[in-house]
């Protein structure tokens, strides 16, 4: 039976070939969503077993991907996508596809809608947003080039009268869950216990005048007319840069040289929240773990910051570009950070889910 079935096989010509080959095409389809800055996109590898076929089917806006192939031979299917910049105001959608005889994967890719960035000189935005919008947890995601799953943190709140109490967080590494707690001693004094897996924990002292954190364990803040102007511990200092509408437009080090980070802001998303997510976004945008500081990241607990929301932050080395999505009520329930390190050379890094 076993050599009548070889026999069979070598003797079906190409006819049928496609009945017998069950997957022509291996790989997964993924979807994309991409900044309105031009970039660029490794698509996961696919492997062919015979010549293959690539194309790109827009369904909003015509002609803003590139493919850099749009045909091989069998093996592994490596496809780059150069993406243009969107100068609309609307987002747009493309679909490509790779195809092999009967087979064939998708690929989404959503381009968001050029931002419409702050103005300094404009006044318009509202200074006083009423924080109505608690935040029940927060959870980041983090992802390779090939967009699979790399890393995810998580932390999550309890409250009471509206005033973070304590939190949980944990990352997908082993015993990395860490449970926090706040003691608050008197209007200006709270304690803040970090307790770790094993058992070992430690406390922050802070102090707050005016609702403000002037002292966090070593950190000091200073204030003028309610924004914060500098941040200091025993090593060094950090000077934080205003317009006169109140928007934070760069934080430089003591020698203006070391550290510096500019800030440009998309007024078309602002939020609500109880969490600062200008600051939760800068303070965790190059490092995993630092999600956990959004216990003490209060909104107005640094001073009055405009609620509208970072586009881009600017470095030295990396300029990080943030997206935002909402939901019906218009509350932020995803941040998406995008890292270029030239201008052909952008990745998509990591969603941060907000839950209410």
């Amino acid at each position: 039976m076993t050599v009548l079935a070889c026999f069979l096989w070598s003797c079906s010509g190409n006819d049928n070939e496609d009945e017998y080959k069950e997957y022509w095409l291996v790989g997964s389809q993924a979807n994309f969503n991409v900044s309105a800055s031009a970039s660029k996109i490794s698509l996961p590898t696919l492997q062919a077993l015979d010549t293959w076929q690539a194309h790109i089917e827009y369904q909003s806006g015509k002609g803003w991907l590139t493919l850099s192939a749009s045909h091989g031979e069998a093996g592994a299917v490596n496809l780059r996508v150069s993406v243009d910049t969107n100068t609309d105001n609307k987002e747009r959608i493309a679909v490509v596809s790779v195809s092999c005889h009967n087979q064939q994967i998708d690929f989404t890719i959503k381009q968001s809608a050029a931002p419409d960035v702050d103005n300094p000189d404009d006044p318009s935005y509202p200074e006083d947003p009423e924080i109505k919008d608690l935040i029940s947890s927060i959870t980041a995601t983090y992802y390779k080039e090939d967009m699979t799953e790399d890393f995810h943190e998580k932390i999550t709140f309890s409250y009471e009268n509206g005033i973070i109490t304590s939190a949980i967080y944990n990352t997908s590494a082993p015993n990395s869950e860490i449970t926090m707690s706040a003691n608050q001693e008197n209007d200006n004094k709270t304690s803040y216990t970090i307790i770790y897996n094993k058992g070992s924990k430690y406390t922050i002292e802070t102090e707050k005048i005016d609702g403000k954190f002037v002292r966090i364990g070593n950190y000091t803040f200073s204030y003028t007319n309610n924004q914060l102007m500098s941040v200091s511990n025993n090593k060094t200092s950090w000077h934080i840069n205003w317009t006169d509408n109140k928007y934070m437009t760069s934080i430089t080090d003591a020698s203006d040289a070391l550290y510096s980070i500019h800030c440009t802001y998309n007024k078309s998303f602002a939020s609500n929240s109880n969490i600062n997510l200008n600051l939760l976004i800068l303070n965790s945008r190059n490092s995993r773990d630092s999600l956990k500081d959004a216990f003490i990241i209060e909104s107005n607990a640094f001073g009055y910051m405009s609620r509208a929301l970072i586009y881009k932050a600017e470095e030295s080395e990396c300029t990080y570009l943030f997206n935002y999505e909402t939901d019906e009520k218009g509350r932020i329930v995803n941040i998406m950070q995008y890292n270029r390190y030239n201008a052909y050379d952008t990745k998509f890094v990591r969603n941060i889910f907000l839950s209410y």
